[in-house]
């Protein structure tokens, strides 16, 4: 239980950053099309499964046990073959109207100022690019949970929506790793004080 409260309150953890997006208002009919379409990394997954022979490299690598060149040349391959076909993606002219924008997230939603007019309970699909290594562009699907209204500029807040189980873990391996680096910056914050403070005293 104790593991699974810990999970909670790591992916209620909010982040504030910058990130490339841009977001899209969907009519009811855009969104039932959207809703039923493959995403961006379950087309890259499907490729993958494809060209590694009906299995992913990492569960080839796995089956590899008995060679540890052959699994470790196999999940070299699978890094490249992300690598590549993320940037292939995110050379598409549609995704070239994406701008650098503050964003408070966590793994389950976003909240973000925005210019499209729209209403609580409506969808939205947002493009990403979240700096990862290799780099992972997102088109997820979100539903419109809070509006407001503040000197003309409007915040909203939106919960993802994913389609495939590699939207949601790419979405949640991005933000414990910003995580890690809030901590681990404020770790160095605390120790660079508590020397300052040591050489005061001296």
């Amino acid at each position: 239980m104790a593991d699974k409260e810990g999970r909670n309150r790591r992916l209620d953890f909010r982040q504030d950053d910058m990130i490339r997006m841009n977001e899209e208002l969907l009519t009811k009919e855009e969104y039932d099309i959207e809703v039923n379409r493959v995403g961006i990394l379950s087309g890259q997954s499907n490729l993958l499964h494809s060209l590694s022979g009906g299995g992913s490299a990492h569960e080839i690598s796995s089956a590899a046990h008995l060679n540890p060149e052959v699994s470790r040349a196999l999940e070299l391959l699978d890094a490249k073959l992300n690598y590549v076909i993320g940037m292939n993606v995110m050379q598409q002219t549609d995704h070239t109207d994406m701008k650098e924008r503050f964003v408070n997230m966590s793994a389950t939603g976003m909240r973000f100022t925005s210019s499209v007019f729209c209403k609580k309970g409506e969808h939205l699909k947002i493009t990403m690019s979240l700096p990862l290594s290799p780099p992972v562009l997102l088109e997820l699907l979100a539903e419109v949970v809070y509006i407001k209204v503040t000197n003309g500029r409007t915040q909203l807040g939106v919960a993802f929506m994913f389609r495939c189980e590699e939207e949601e873990d790419s979405v949640v391996r991005y933000i414990f790793k910003r995580q890690r680096e809030t901590i681990r910056m404020k770790y160095r914050e605390k120790t660079r004080h508590s020397r300052l403070d040591d050489e005061d005293l001296v």
